[in-house]
């Protein structure tokens, strides 16, 4: 018998399902999109080299 290779979904994809999360988690206020699975969901904003910059996912 042989195994079927699972190939992983293209990076283009990944990327425009988590933009679509992140935005309705933002707008929502984190009512929705709040938990995955049973765990919560967090946005990290973090400080880049200059104070006054802060990196976030876009």
């Amino acid at each position: 018998m042989t195994e079927k290779t699972r190939r992983s979904p293209p990076l283009w994809l990944i990327k425009a399902l988590v933009n679509a999360h992140v935005a309705v988690y933002r707008l929502s206020g984190g009512a929705l999109g709040g938990k995955m699975g049973k765990g919560p969901v967090a946005l990290l904003t973090v400080r880049g080299r200059s104070p006054e910059s802060l990196l976030r996912h876009r």
